[in-house]
């Protein structure tokens, strides 16, 4: 089946930067960089810098590539002995079935492999970014049902709701008859700005906030406008965590009014302690800005990856990639298909904002929370959707129980319609899971179909 690549750009209105300045906003706040107009002789001055960064995280990375393949190999023979997690149980047919799919960072190319025709949107912030969104479309569904957006973590991309054959969340919603939007946050497949262009530093100036305060309400405002209906966002990561952000006070409360609920997986709200665990305990040291920006640039983060992904093959890079993530963030991968993995991680590792990974490491690793957590004042008002919470009892990337308990004592304008426990589940489990839909996707069709028609 062909897909229908298509143009529908919203333009950009010229709200305020916060929907409510006078709030007070309970956010940690992160100052973002200005840079003067490139002239040639800053370029040069620019890109000497550039290079420099460029080798010397090339080489870090070398060493955690080495790293990472020496800690797998312990890791395989602490499983011989029975150590750490068990793996989950998987259907012999499912296990072993052989799709023919090859490894891919199109969403285009998922979509049309499973049957579905792939829109490709525009959608324009009112900073001037242009971003990515997916729109899927189906044979057997020709009525439209309740618009769904789904939007990704951090160093991810669309693709990450569709690596997971007919198991994969976007695909599951498809088959029920929801109209899935998948978003993309800026910079996300080279999309362009309307100024800058990608070797401008101003292009890769920003963090969570300007996802929360740009990003998300464009995303928003487009599919509300387009369907006539509030859709029901579901986030996993990042894309919760910016979420939370945008609904909080002093910031866009106001997309609140337009959604019907908000699912999130793996809620990107309390840090876990992998955040003080190497590297990360490594890169927390840079908490000067001047010394972060000499050691990983003021562009693309560790851009030595980016280059990996386009030179290696697809199938050479995924493998690679698992070791080395699973080593980064500490996934145990024991409830994800085996035979998948490679494909998950091709997906992974998403050019992002050396500003953004600033942002995690000088503040979320520091504070454990994006949010201030010293005051018992509510962060989000009246207009927050209804929601649900998804995570996983080992996730050590965020930790979701904190956030439930702090909705459920001090946040009295959040209606928590639901709180799923994915018993031995992780990060990565409420989307790659082998038994995702029953532990997460059931849930989530209940909260939006409860909660459409209010």
């Amino acid at each position: 089946m062909t897909s229908t690549p298509r143009s529908a750009r919203q333009p950009p209105s010229n709200g305020p930067l916060n929907y409510n300045p006078n709030d007070r906003s309970f956010v940690h706040p992160h100052e973002i960089p200005t840079y003067p107009t490139q002239n040639f002789y800053r370029r040069c001055v620019l890109n000497g810098f550039q290079i420099g960064s460029w080798i010397g995280t090339a080489l870090g990375f070398n060493l955690i590539v080495v790293m990472a393949l020496v800690w797998s190999i312990g890791r395989v023979f602490g499983r011989c002995l029975g150590r750490g997690p068990k793996p989950v149980k998987v259907e012999k047919e499912w296990e072993r079935r052989i799709t023919g799919e090859r490894f891919s960072s199109r969403a285009e190319y998922y979509a049309e492999f499973f049957g579905y025709e792939c829109e490709s949107l525009e959608v324009e912030t009112e900073d001037g970014f242009v971003l990515r969104v997916h729109h899927l479309l189906s044979k057997k569904h020709k009525q439209l049902g309740h618009p769904v957006i789904l939007q990704h973590g951090i160093l991810s991309n669309s693709v990450t709701f569709m690596v997971n054959e007919e198991r994969s969340l976007a695909f599951w919603l498809m088959e029920r008859g929801y109209d899935v939007y998948l978003s993309n946050i800026r910079t996300n497949f080279k999309m362009p700005h309307r100024h800058f262009p990608r070797s401008d530093p101003r292009y890769w100036a920003w963090s969570v906030e300007q996802i929360a305060i740009y990003d998300l309400p464009a995303i928003v405002n487009f599919v509300h406008s387009r369907t006539g209906r509030k859709p029901a966002y579901i986030g996993h990561s990042q894309g919760t965590g910016t979420m939370f952000l945008a609904l909080s006070r002093g910031m866009r409360p106001d997309i609140g009014n337009k959604l019907s609920c908000f699912v999130a997986l793996a809620p990107a709200v309390y840090g876990g302690p992998v955040l003080r665990s190497f590297p990360f305990s490594l890169m927390r040291k840079f908490r000067s800005r001047k010394m972060w920006s000499l050691v990983f640039g003021v562009r693309e983060f560790i851009p030595i990856i980016s280059l990996l992904q386009g030179v290696l093959p697809s199938w050479l890079f995924g493998h690679i990639a698992v070791p080395v993530f699973c080593f980064i963030f500490g996934f145990h991968t024991t409830d994800w298909l085996q035979r998948q993995v490679p494909k998950f991680f091709r997906t992974v590792a998403v050019a992002n904002s050396s500003e953004l990974l600033y942002y995690y490491m000088s503040k979320l690793s520091y504070n454990n929370c994006i949010f201030d957590t010293t005051t018992t004042e509510p962060w989000f008002p009246a207009s927050f959707p209804p929601c649900a919470i998804v995570y996983g009892t080992l996730d050590t990337l965020v930790l979701g129980k904190p956030l439930v308990e702090r909705i459920r004592q001090h946040e009295p304008n959040v209606n928590l319609v639901k709180v799923v426990s994915i018993e031995g589940g992780e990060h990565q489990s409420p989307i790659w899971g082998v038994n995702a839909p029953v532990e997460c996707f059931e849930g989530i069709r209940e909260v939006i179909e409860q909660t459409k028609d209010l």
